[in-house]
């Protein structure tokens, strides 16, 4: 297989450093992900960082926390609607910050989502995929798995807020 990737590399022109390859190691840490043979999760440290993460007191600490959460998105079920109260802020360009019970639940949501997110596997170009997807007022989401024989494997979540002409043609619609 090496002399394949090798053969692969060299054809395409791309060069590579050998103090900075990892050749016969069972688990990879790439871009912020653990990927090995299983799949991809977050790395720990990452997701400790987002656990230890404080309230936000001000727009620019909400803002950085919305950035950490946001890398890992695709691990989580449903993110848009979790963190709506905490990005509602952002949307009203606001200076402060206000952390009311509603924001407070949705933080401590987002971080437990997190510490609990589902490993995502390989695709394999053998097994038959589907996409799940479910909608509410204010938000949608999918999820993209495939069947391995066995149960469902999730591939990838999707999630993503309605903006408001969306959520008024929603509620439209249902009446």
């Amino acid at each position: 297989h090496l002399d394949t990737a090798f053969k692969r590399l060299q054809q395409y022109g791309i060069t590579i450093n050998i103090q900075k390859c990892q050749i016969g190691t069972t688990s990879l840490d790439f871009l912020g992900h653990t990927i090995d043979a299983n799949g991809i999760q977050p790395q720990k440290h990452k997701v400790a960082a987002i656990l230890e993460y404080p309230e936000p007191t001000n727009i620019k600490q909400l803002r950085a926390f919305n950035g950490l959460v946001s890398f890992y998105r695709r691990f989580i079920p449903s993110c848009a609607s979790i963190v709506k109260p905490l990005t509602d802020q952002l949307r009203e360009n606001k200076k402060v910050v206000t952390m009311d019970s509603e924001s407070k639940k949705a933080f401590v949501a987002i971080k437990e989502a997190i510490a609990n997110v589902t490993m995502l596997a390989h695709y394999n170009t053998e097994a038959p995929v589907s996409i799940a997807v479910d909608a509410s007022d204010s938000a949608i989401g999918a999820v993209l798995q495939q069947w391995t024989g066995q149960a469902w494997q999730p591939l990838a979540f999707f999630s993503r807020r309605l903006n408001d002409t969306a959520t008024t043609l929603q509620l439209q619609t249902k009446t």
